[in-house]
């Protein structure tokens, strides 16, 4: 009877940190808030949230138009 409980109680325990894990990645890491560029400007804005606790340096990005 005890193994089964202990059993159960890490099985939920488990669980729990993968529901947590699955949480902070749907919130995001690091998101595109806006892009701005005028038509005749070669140099554009760009404005992006960071959700994670990091410190983010050099950011290249690449455009597709269609």
């Amino acid at each position: 009877m005890n193994m089964k409980r202990i059993s159960s109680i890490l099985l939920l325990l488990l669980l729990t940190v993968v529901g947590y894990a699955a949480h902070q990645d749907a919130e995001g890491g690091v998101s595109m808030v806006s892009y701005e560029q005028n038509y005749y400007d070669s140099d554009g804005t760009l404005a992006l949230r960071n959700a994670t606790e990091d410190t983010i340096h050099h950011v290249t990005f690449q455009l597709t138009y269609f």
